[in-house]
């Protein structure tokens, strides 16, 4: 999404900042940052540690840092000693803490940062795609991924080749099969995996999007009421503009349905441009699961895909629906609740995070934090 975007990305205060590679050999050698003897031998003895534990996590130990971020392609990123590596969801350590600038999974590879340069590291913490690009962009399901060097943008496939020129003032990611890319004389078209031009020279937009349900959120300057407010709609994969340029803002589209602004209130409409929900909420955020978020003055709500409203008896941090579970707060405290507005997990964190791929990370008001079920039961590292 490309314009005014209120989700939250953590459920709790803090976030972390991280900047975001053709070989065979072991990381750590391949880029000539093998840890200090001390490092080493600290993380040799974690590693003992791990074994007799069942290789989980279940100690918890003061030099290693977990909820750096989200499980995300059933990984973990974790901090020791300021690097970091990865954990699996059963709390193995499978990518050694080595890299101090890395991002989490996304399709089978994580951008990696490398002496001001970005390149690519696979699942066994092998450098897949050399540290050579002056930027980079996340692998998508299409299995390509945008790089940029000499000012000019691309594309690499998962084995590192360029399979896309790179001869772009600016790319999207590619989604639904297609992307958006733009030349250097300004004009904008869509291409295919194959960097075949699919539409070209449908419009000159302010911002364009990535395809979501097989349309892309545009934008326009209201030049109709000579001001620089930015007017949105959405085009399908020919270019063609399907849904009019008369929204103040929103969201992209989400299983079908998109949240949108019209005269400051919020309402849903579908790939059509039909209204499912009527424009008198004061928030409503994106579909997932089959549910959305909705606010209505200070009271927070469900609209499920035929835009039933259900009220909420809590407050909701706005993250969105996972494993059928809501973050929600009751008091000073936070817990989860389910799709039908019961209590699913009890309100006795300090702190809570969305679930991703099946676990939620929590904290306690002691400083504690690990990982749960989604039945709430401690996963690691567990007293």
């Amino acid at each position: 999404m490309r314009f005014f975007y209120m989700l939250l990305v953590f459920c709790y205060t803090g976030s972390l900042a991280q900047k975001r590679t053709d070989s065979t050999k072991d990381l750590r050698s391949a880029i000539a940052i093998t840890p200090s003897s001390d490092e080493e031998s600290k993380f040799k003895n974690l590693e003992s540690n791990l074994r007799s534990e069942k290789d989980t996590l279940k100690v918890v130990f003061s030099d290693i840092r977990l909820g750096a971020s989200d499980f995300s392609d059933h990984l973990c990123k974790f901090d020791f000693g300021n690097k970091y590596g990865f954990i699996d969801r059963q709390g193995r350590v499978v990518i050694k803490p080595t890299m101090r600038f890395v991002q989490d999974f996304k399709n089978g590879f994580a951008i990696y940062h490398f002496k001001n340069q970005y390149g690519f590291i696979n699942k066994k913490g092998k450098l897949a795609i050399q540290c050579k690009y002056d930027d980079a962009g996340i692998f998508s399901k299409d299995r390509l991924a945008p790089v940029r060097k000499n000012g000019r943008w691309g594309y690499v496939d998962t084995t590192g080749k360029e399979a896309i020129e790179l001869k772009y003032i600016s790319v999207n990611n590619f989604s639904d099969g297609v992307a958006q890319v733009t030349e250097f004389n300004g004009n904008q078209s869509i291409i295919n995996v194959k960097g075949e031009i699919i539409s070209k020279d449908y419009g000159r937009y302010h911002s364009t999007g990535d395809f979501k349900n097989g349309l892309a959120q545009v934008s326009i300057e209201d030049t109709a009421n000579r001001s620089n407010i930015l007017k949105f709609g959405f085009i399908d994969k020919s270019g063609k503009l399907k849904i009019p340029l008369i929204y103040e803002s929103g969201f992209d589209f989400s299983e079908g349905f998109c949240s949108l602004v019209y005269k400051k209130k919020y309402g849903i409409i579908d790939t059509t441009g039909k209204t499912l929900v009527p424009f008198d909420y004061d928030m409503i955020w994106p579909y997932s699961e089959g549910q959305a978020i909705c606010m209505k003055g200070e009271k927070y709500g469900l609209l499920d895909l035929k835009g039933k409203h259900l009220p909420l008896n809590f407050k909701i941090i706005p993250v969105g629906v996972s494993s059928g579970l809501i973050c929600a707060i009751k008091g000073e405290m936070r817990g989860y609740i389910d799709t039908s507005g019961k209590i699913a997990i009890p309100f006795i964190y300090e702190s809570v995070r969305k679930f991703s791929n099946g676990m939620g990370y929590v904290r306690r008001a002691n400083g504690k934090s690990f990982f749960i079920t989604e039945q709430g039961k401690c996963l690691f590292p567990c007293d």
